[in-house]
């Protein structure tokens, strides 16, 4: 098995108003982690929200899928505003 990851930076920076969400964050990554070891399982990748987020991941998926026309923009009815997939395409995709 392979060691545990070593403390993630924000862990020494001193907690403030801006630093405990990473924090609390790290912490239940730090968990999970440790949990999975335990159960023989090892990732070579563990992204997570805030990175996808902050290097701007999500942004560029989003702005192909509407460019392909993978998702729209409801208008109508009780989902007006919300964006979903274009009818049946990524259930179809998916099988």
């Amino acid at each position: 098995m392979a060691p545990p990851p070593p403390c993630m930076p924000s862990k020494r920076v001193k907690a403030n108003w801006r630093s405990w969400p990473n924090l609390v964050a790290d912490a239940v990554v730090e968990k999970h982690l440790a949990t999975m070891l335990r159960l023989d399982v090892e990732y070579d990748v563990l992204p997570r929200e805030s990175e996808i987020l902050h290097l701007q991941f999500w942004a560029s998926a989003y702005a192909l899928l509407k460019e392909r026309k993978a998702i729209y923009l409801e208008t109508e009815g009780k989902n007006a505003g919300c964006w979903g997939d274009a009818p049946g395409l990524l259930r179809k995709r998916a099988r």
